[in-house]
């Protein structure tokens, strides 16, 4: 498995799956980046509550165009709690997902 860290997705190489990271909010999860190619993707499961952005939580979503075939959203919990084992252990959520 290979993984890219890119800092905005005009510069990403195609892959098999695009990580969108979101943060936990008390109304709806909230982008966690500047990702607004997937806000479209992301509307149906977000409206229906399938996903909140908890730490670790993943959904992964199919699309049928784009550089990507597969988007999981992947929640960083509480934006103000965030440290750096928190986002280690939201990763790892997503690594074990795909």
């Amino acid at each position: 498995m290979q993984i890219h860290s890119v800092p905005t997705l005009k510069a990403r190489k195609s892959a098999d799956v695009v990580v969108v990271p979101f943060w936990q909010d008390k109304k709806k999860p909230m982008i966690a980046c500047d990702a607004k190619e997937f806000e479209g993707l992301a509307k149906f499961p977000l409206g229906a509550g399938d996903f909140h952005g908890k730490e670790g939580e993943c959904l992964l979503l199919y699309r049928t165009n784009g550089p990507e075939k597969r988007v999981l959203l992947l929640g960083l919990g509480v934006e103000k709690d965030c440290h750096p084992d928190q986002l280690r252990r939201a990763y790892s959520s997503a690594v074990k997902a795909v």
